[in-house]
């Protein structure tokens, strides 16, 4: 069964965890909460949420690690067991689907969380292969005495003949050697359910070279288990006493909303939703307002969109690299996708406007949009969502002079609450006006794509790091763009993140 340290480890994680006062608004819900953090989970920050990942991991935990008789019978049993307490207790303790769902991805997850690595070396190479060559049984008795290939032959035809043995027949045939933590744990599962089935008994492990392996799966899970409960029972770091009081950070901007906030279709229809928006639209850059509404929302059963929500706020603070952005990345895509409909209905229908694009949905919310210079347009987006980005012209063949330019911008409606904005045609004398504007006063990016600048050009652009929020600038280089650069790296850059 379980080794006395795992035994340990269970027992002081118990005495911890029992002792945590887990009713709404206790502080020990942040306490819980940041230790399973650690172990990558997706339990939410709710007294509820927690409570529940306490009970289940003890469920399941308790009665393995708790029992006091002897351990199994044989490594069959003993993997029966530990599995059985293992794949609820992992879900609570990491987040993941129940059995039957997305198993290998889970437990992924689960290796990668309890930082498993391999020695040099497979972890197990299966006697049932031939080096270089595919599966069949003539090749697997090859080398064989009589007695031990009619053996073998038995084990292996009353696993496929079983209902419940094609599974782990398969995995065999296709399984030459295990060489990562998730393929091991995956083959857990397999020996587990062909064992309660019927379809693997103890004795066939011999013939089958199985018996060494079973033994290695069982040490698996309480490794696993045991490097979980180190992780949980190692307490969180103190954190560094200030030298001097701080004053509580100001949110980074505020933006005016108006009286008559523009809200998504989709969000009319959920009652009670339009404060946590109005304090998105109020403070843009706040991701906590964005959270509470994704807890919110999941509290409703609208667990897609809530998930959604934080996938894109997770996907924001990660750097642009992308291996540590596509997981994330995937994740919230494939949720867009199997919800855009739904999430776009009731928006106006016009051929030029591309509601059902990712990119509009910036940090959970339809708030980015791409025009081509169309004022009329940029009016009717405006009276169906909050505009906080915007990616436009600011001149068109057939456009107005009154509409044009820098003019024609900081007249539209939107322009009061743009965060974000790249223009896609602009001339020297647009931006002065652009970025000493008050319309403009909390814009935190400004890209200029297609223009090169100048050295007055230049000069414009570096005024505009003395937006209180600005932190983001993209251009193509030209001959102002050593000056620029000069210039961001000065003083008036305080605040500057991204150079591009």
């Amino acid at each position: 069964m379980s080794t006395t340290a795992l035994r340990q480890a269970w027992a002081e994680w118990r005495s911890f965890a029992d002792g945590l006062d887990l009713s709404d608004g206790s502080p020990d819900c942040a306490v819980l909460h940041a230790r399973l953090f650690r172990l990558s989970g997706t339990v939410p920050l709710r007294a509820s949420a927690l409570r529940a990942a306490r009970e289940e991991a003890r469920s399941a935990f308790g009665p393995w690690l708790e029992e006091k008789g002897a351990a199994g019978p044989n490594s069959l049993e003993q993997l029966r067991i530990a599995l059985a307490a293992c794949e609820p207790g992992w879900r609570a303790l990491v987040g993941g689907p129940g059995r039957g769902g997305a198993v290998r991805a889970h437990l992924e997850r689960v290796a990668l969380s309890a930082g498993l690595a391999w020695p040099a070396g497979p972890f197990w190479a299966s006697p049932l292969h031939v080096a270089g060559q595919r599966f069949d049984f003539l090749r697997t008795f090859r080398g064989r005495d009589h007695a031990a290939s009619l053996a073998l032959l038995g084990a292996l035809l009353r696993v496929l003949d079983h209902p419940r043995g094609a599974p782990l027949f398969e995995w065999a045939r296709e399984t030459s050697v295990l060489r990562r933590p998730a393929e091991a744990l995956h083959a857990s599962a397999l020996f587990r359910d062909a064992y309660e089935a019927g379809a693997l008994l103890p004795e066939w492990l011999a013939p089958l070279g199985w018996g060494p392996l079973a033994e290695s799966l069982v040490r698996l899970c309480e490794d696993v288990a045991l490097r979980f409960l180190a992780c949980l029972n190692e307490p969180l770091p103190a954190p560094a006493l200030p030298t001097a009081p701080r004053a509580r950070r100001p949110a980074p901007h505020r933006l005016p909303v108006p009286e008559t906030l523009p809200i998504e279709p989709w969000f009319r229809e959920v009652p009670g939703c339009e404060p946590f928006l109005r304090a998105a639209a109020e403070e843009p850059l706040e991701d906590d307002h964005r959270l509470a509404l994704a807890d919110w929302l999941e509290e409703r059963g609208l667990d897609d969109r809530a998930q959604f929500i934080r996938l894109q706020c997770e996907l924001e603070r990660l750097p642009e690299h992308p291996l540590a952005r596509r997981l994330l990345a995937e994740r919230a895509t494939a949720l867009f996708e199997a919800n855009v409909a739904a999430w776009t209905a009731g928006l106006p229908r016009q051929d030029r406007i591309r509601w059902a694009e990712t990119s509009n949905f910036r940090r959970g919310l339809l708030e980015h949009l791409t025009f081509e210079h169309a004022p009329e347009l940029v009016l009717i987006a405006s009276e169906a969502i909050n505009v906080r980005g915007l990616r436009t012209a600011l001149y068109g063949p057939n456009c107005p002079v009154e509409q044009a330019g820098a003019k024609g911008l900081l007249a539209r409606p939107s322009s009061p609450s743009l965060v974000s904005l790249d223009l896609v045609s602009a001339y020297e004398a647009d931006l002065p006006p652009l970025v000493n504007s008050p319309v403009l006063a909390g814009l935190v990016h400004l890209g200029l794509i297609g223009h090169q600048v100048t050295a007055s050009g230049a000069r414009a652009l570096a005024e505009a790091f003395r937006l209180p929020a600005m932190s983001s600038l993209s251009f193509l280089s030209g001959p102002g763009a050593d000056e620029l650069c000069s210039a961001a790296a000065g003083s008036m850059a305080r605040n500057l993140r991204r150079l591009r």
